[in-house]
């Protein structure tokens, strides 16, 4: 039985591979592919991490050393992007059986740590649990930019060897699309049955249209989810931008705080790299104009309406 564990990292598509192993369960059972029915709620096995940090290891490694005895397929997968973190290797130690680590293959993917942590902070941001500027949020996430601790306690438990990190850009990923780069790098071959779901197809929210949507009370999560896809269909261009929490200067020296760790990296895993990640938009944009106070109050105006408006009309139809 091999064994496919993939970690995430957060805010790489992650949500979009999961979903897609879990609405293609049968025909992936089909091509000799199981994605693990244990510990899985939703899409995903986050389930199975809150669990392993629970001291539950015993009980989930002879549940998921019974689901892959019992079934007749090559391969199992397992999907948590909450493993990704300094005690992901110790908890996923204790969640495979002996006869599980025989044939395991770790993947995660990788995105550039300014681009990682300004899509975490309007993930919070849209959350409306979020009330700290972006420095502040940034002092207490650094751990998790330095992502070479992380890889280190896999690989030392695993073998380097058995550790996959992939690099999430579009120049990178089989396809420009990191669905379909896992897929290739699990083997699903034959994809002629499976409804794919891509995994940076969404445009991104800007900071502002970030923030209006965190301020807006919900009643539920599904609320929140079909008021974001009514923007998406919707709303004024200018509220979608990407990289516009850090200035380029700022941007930069984000990156110099972690180039050890990168440069460790590339060494380890990307050898035939010259860099872990292209930084050419950096010089591309270094003299481009940054928004003003003023012009960021104008947009959060424009934005809280805009928001405001797709609430009003997700209401309506619920209410329909």
């Amino acid at each position: 039985m091999s064994v496919i564990v993939h970690i995430g990292s957060p805010k790489t598509g992650t949500t979009s591979i999961q979903n897609t192993l879990s609405q293609n369960e049968a025909a992936l059972s089909q091509l000799g592919f199981r994605y693990a029915r244990a510990f899985r709620k939703g899409p995903s096995h986050n389930f199975m991490t809150v669990l392993l940090r629970q001291g539950e290891g015993a009980f989930v490694a002879r549940k998921l050393d019974r689901e892959a005895r019992l079934s007749d397929t090559a391969q199992i997968i397992l999907s948590s992007e909450l493993l990704f973190a300094l005690d992901g290797g110790a908890l996923l130690e204790q969640a495979l059986s002996p006869n599980l680590k025989d044939d395991l293959r770790i993947i995660c993917y990788l995105r550039r740590p300014d681009l990682y942590a300004e899509a975490m902070f309007k993930q919070r941001l849209k959350s409306g649990k979020l009330r700290v500027p972006f420095r502040k949020f940034l002092r207490t996430r650094m751990e998790t930019l330095r992502y070479l601790p992380i890889l280190k306690q896999f690989s030392q438990r695993f073998g380097q060897t058995v550790l996959v990190p992939r690099i999430f850009s579009s120049t990178t990923l089989s396809g420009g699309d990191v669905v379909e780069d896992f897929l290739d790098l699990v083997g699903v071959r034959d994809r002629s049955d499976l409804a794919k779901e891509h995994g940076q197809s969404n445009k991104t929210l800007s900071l502002e249209a970030s923030q209006a949507v965190g301020e807006i009370t919900f009643n539920s999560s599904k609320e929140r989810r079909d008021t974001i896809r009514h923007l998406m269909l919707t709303a004024d261009a200018a509220l979608f931008r990407s990289r516009d929490i850090l200035d380029p200067t700022a941007r930069s020296e984000l990156l110099n705080s972690v180039s050890e760790d990168l440069e460790q990296i590339r060494h380890m895993y990307f050898p035939d790299r010259e860099q872990l990640f292209s930084t050419h938009d950096l010089e591309q944009n270094s003299d481009a104009p940054w928004p003003s106070p003023q012009q960021r109050r104008e947009s959060l105006e424009l934005a809280r309406q805009v928001v405001a408006e797709a609430h009003q009309a997700i209401s309506a139809r619920a209410e329909g």
